[in-house]
């Protein structure tokens, strides 16, 4: 048995990323980006103009402290948006512009259309205005060539219209992982069965394929399988043989039909530790075959969801490229008085909530391992290490926030 930091770290040891490889811009939304990215062109594109209005030359004004304004000026044309031509502008000329059309040549203002008066092809300027108003200059936000994204950038909607300015129709990203997700137990039946008795109805297949969904993962194989060696034995070395990673939950304790820690020693899948000193999720396996990752989860639903998020999730997230995989984790100050266990970790489902500028950290009613239902409520684990001693309100601890949470740990 091996201590959580023990865990966390053989973990990210063995974690490799997965191969990078291209990808059309319109499917890289949750992907990871293998490469810097460096932008074609110079944004904007062109000196343009920044509202609908009248292209002048400052020049043309009256200057008065420092300000140009009121004069007649003499409107020559039109430009909008996507006209090639920039024409040049005669003394006292004019051309009205719509948002986002190029600039002429010699015209460095313009002038909102809210302050001018038009009769017929003559305009009237009100208002003082400086040289270079209202231009978006050419390259004012990207320069040509120069460092748009870093890799391991998370592509966001944001990332994606960036990618989609500078001109980058495919994206090198790295790959997200196959993962098969196993859940054994003949006592397990699927959701809307009638039970007979002593069976149960499935709730970590649930659970934990909608955390790979919510993870990002979009190729997942879930099977279930009864508590029989040679069904168990088969179905793991499909998963093996067709996924970048196994999730099995249930059979890796040390019960008469726990199968799935002999059957994967059998497969030569390298042990890189099982059992970990926390409550709940104890009795978890990693296991390496080849490149490939293996996790045995507990069985009880509360040790399989904690153990998914705070060491699947983040392998997951290290091989799809994120820089910063594990959950995100705060100080916490708790509500209550609450007592840690002499020789494990605990997590403890609980909510996270700011208040005066502090994380409050408080503890739901019912943690048992085989409890569900205050992980509705829950938006983080809150993690108290091992200790004799009652720590009291107020005291200090580490609260790691859920995904699902926000960033109001709402």
């Amino acid at each position: 048995m091996i201590s959580v930091r023990a865990a966390r770290k053989r973990l990210m040891n063995i974690a490799r990323l997965l191969p990078a490889r291209k990808i059309e811009l319109g499917d890289a939304l949750g992907f990871v980006l293998a490469e810097d990215i460096r932008s074609r062109v110079d944004l904007p594109t062109a000196d343009n103009s920044a509202m609908d209005g009248f292209a002048i030359r400052a020049k043309d004004l009256i200057s008065v402290n420092g300000r140009r304004s009121s004069l007649t000026f003499e409107i020559v044309g039109i430009i909008k948006a996507g006209d090639l031509r920039r024409p040049l502008l005669g003394r006292h000329q004019a051309m009205k512009i719509m948002t986002g059309a190029q600039i002429p040549k010699n015209a460095d203002l313009v002038v909102p259309k809210e302050y001018t008066t038009v009769e017929g092809k003559k305009l009237w300027v009100r208002g003082m205005f400086r040289k270079g108003e209202n231009i978006r200059c050419c390259g004012e936000e990207i320069k040509r060539g120069s460092l748009v994204l870093e890799r391991r950038t998370v592509i966001h909607p944001g990332v994606v219209g960036v990618l989609a300015a500078v001109g980058r129709k495919l994206v090198r990203v790295y790959k997200k992982p196959k993962v098969t997700l196993m859940v054994s137990g003949s006592e397990l039946v699927s959701p809307g069965k009638k039970l007979r008795e002593g069976q149960v109805y499935d709730s970590n297949l649930w659970s934990i394929s909608a955390a790979l969904k919510d993870a990002g993962i979009e190729s997942i194989c879930v099977t279930r399988a009864k508590d029989c060696k040679h069904i168990l034995r088969k179905r793991i070395l499909r998963g093996l043989k067709n996924s970048d990673v196994v999730l099995l939950t249930g059979g890796v304790s040390v019960g008469d039909y726990d199968f799935v820690k002999t059957i994967l020693r059998e497969l030569k899948v390298r042990k890189v530790f099982w059992k970990i000193a926390q409550k709940p999720g104890k009795p978890m396996f990693v296991g390496l075959k080849g490149k490939k990752l293996v996790f045995g989860l507990p069985g009880s639903p509360a040790g399989a969801f904690v153990c998914f998020y705070e060491y699947v999730y983040p392998v997951l997230r290290k091989i799809m490229g994120y820089s910063h995989p594990f959950l995100k984790r705060c100080k916490g100050n708790l509500i209550t008085d609450v007592c840690p266990d002499h020789q494990k970790t605990l997590f403890l489902r609980g909510s996270a909530y700011r208040k005066n500028g502090h994380v409050c950290a408080s503890i739901s009613r019912k943690q048992g391992s085989h409890m569900l239902t205050s992980f509705v409520k829950s938006n983080s684990l809150v993690v108290l290490t091992k200790g004799r001693n009652k720590l009291k309100k107020g005291h200090p601890v580490e609260v790691d926030i859920l995904p699902y949470a926000g960033d109001g740990y709402s």
